[in-house]
């Protein structure tokens, strides 16, 4: 059975996830009311510009550092950067809970808890270190889950406690947000386990052109890379399109083919979908991943979500409606845990932090995009056609997954273990094929974890695989008898040894 997975880090991971949801969604419930109260907007009616302005600030300031937060934990490791990080996260709620000037507001969301905050590219090579490959897709999957709980409950504790100091009225909110960053800041200095040796830099210092083979001979795969990487924009696009498109066809009237809901309407859905999709994603979401593997997983979810889309237009009732939310909401956070997991894999362990922050920077780029093209799409597609114009922007949001699909299908195999697992078998497969006897009618996968009996060799598998051996009459005959040997292997502190043999 699997080792247990380390609670501590994993909690204080949790934790420090609701503290950057936190920090987003609480705003949601107040932002168009406070530009209003502090005289930012002349009413509720004309905030929406303001209030855009101060909810997307944050997330623009990733593009700029993602890249930079990924290098410095590369260099200086995971707990440092997540203490840093946190930090901002603390002092910009405060000093945004404090602040009545709409320039300096934008000004603080956008450094202290946008540019300043690093977690977004921590997270992801971070549960690599503490899990490895296996299991990141798990830990993630909780992470998420926990995730979703803070998005449901932030709005809610930013509603009720706005306003209740009049002088600055966010300053109740943003010191709930100050407090669970607070929190973060010293579990993750106490439980989350360094990831560098001591001295502050984990790996000497490389020149340009030694750099992409540094670690033990392990490439680069650029071409691998490029592949996840536009994957992760094109998910990232996808989401927060899909954010904006479903609740604007909800409230559409019938007339241009939307649902005509009302609000309470509306937030009922979203609700019971919340719930739904968090259900999937703790207890079902690691498993599915598991046992099919993260290509299998990303192919069969985006078929799933490219029906939804292409059905969703035709539904006209309520409950029908919640369904098909359920279900593309499961599908994406399954596309979005494999994309992360595959942004893992794909990476040796010298580049890691650096190419997630590349990846965050561009699924950035994506998330930014996918709101107002979403939405004006959808405005257009009305504004051309009263009664169909629902179906181009579904069907536009379907075509990004296709592109998705495209890239999966496009990947090596060796993106479900790893690169670093990639190079182990490799070398596994050039000693064996030093060693008789001689291998026939094995695949190339039954090869790749053959280990005879009298190797001690580290990269194998764990289970039992089945090769068929010929033992020839003379030393360099092609004549003699065929066994089929069953080769059961495990893995025992990284090195694998045959622990039974037989022949059938």
């Amino acid at each position: 059975s699997d080792p247990p997975i380390p609670w501590r880090p994993v909690v204080a991971v949790c934790i420090g996830n609701s503290a950057h949801f936190y920090t987003i969604c609480s705003l949601f419930s107040y932002a168009g009311i406070m530009c209003s109260d502090l005289g930012w907007a002349d009413s509720n009616d004309t905030a929406g510009f303001a209030a855009g302005l101060l909810g997307s600030a944050n997330v623009l300031g990733r593009v700029p550092s993602s890249f930079l937060w990924g290098k410095f934990v590369d260099r200086y490791g995971a707990r440092r950067a997540l203490v840093l990080s946190f930090l901002s996260i603390t002092i910009g709620n405060v000093a945004f809970g404090l602040c009545t000037n709409l320039n300096l507001s934008i000004g603080i969301r956008l450094v202290l808890l946008g540019i300043c905050n690093g977690w977004v590219t921590i997270f992801n090579p971070l549960v690599y270190n503490l899990v490895g490959a296996e299991r990141q897709v798990e830990v993630i999957s909780q992470v998420l889950g926990y995730g979703a709980v803070v998005q449901m409950l932030g709005p809610a504790i930013g509603g009720y406690t706005y306003g209740l100091y009049p002088q600055f009225p966010a300053l109740v909110p943003s010191a709930v947000g100050a407090c669970i960053s607070l929190l973060a800041v010293v579990l993750s200095w106490k439980w989350i386990p360094e990831t560098v040796k001591p001295g502050y830099e984990q790996f000497p210092a490389v020149s340009d052109e030694a750099e992409d083979t540094e670690k033990s001979g392990v490439a680069l795969p650029l071409a691998t890379l490029s592949l996840v990487v536009v994957l992760r924009s094109l998910v990232g696009l996808l989401n927060f399109g899909w954010f904006d498109v479903f609740p604007l066809w909800c409230i559409a009237s019938r007339d241009v083919g939307g649902l005509d809901m009302t609000q309470t309407d509306l937030g009922t859905l979203l609700s019971l979908s919340s719930v739904c999709t968090l259900v999937f994603t703790l207890r079902a979401m690691s498993r599915i991943c598991k046992f099919l593997g993260l290509r299998k997983s990303q192919v069969a979810f985006s078929f799933l979500l490219i029906g939804v889309l292409s059905i969703l237009p035709f539904v006209s009732t309520w409950w029908m409606a919640a369904m098909m939310h359920v279900l593309a909401m499961c599908s994406q956070n399954v596309q979005i845990s494999a994309s992360m997991a595959m942004t893992n894999n794909a990476t040796p362990e010298r580049r890691r932090g650096e190419v997630n922050g590349i990846a965050v920077t561009c699924e950035s780029i994506g998330k930014g995009l996918g709101p107002v093209g979403g939405a004006n799409l959808f405005a257009w597609s009305v504004a051309q056609d009263t009664h169909g114009g629902r179906h181009v922007a579904f069907w536009a949001l379907g075509g990004l997954d296709v592109l998705g699909l495209v890239c999966v299908f496009l990947m090596p195999r060796w993106i479900e273990r790893g690169i670093d697992n990639r190079e182990a078998e490799e070398a596994s497969v050039a000693k064996v094929k030093t060693v008789g006897p001689q291998t026939v009618g094995a695949t190339e996968e039954e090869a790749e974890i053959l280990v005879p009996a009298h190797l001690d060799q580290k990269g194998a598998e764990l289970g039992s695989h089945i090769v068929r051996v010929l033992h020839p009459e003379e030393p360099g005959s092609d004549h003699g008898w065929v066994t089929d040997v069953v080769v059961e292997a495990e893995r025992l502190h990284g090195d694998a040894q045959v622990t039974h043999q037989h022949a059938q």
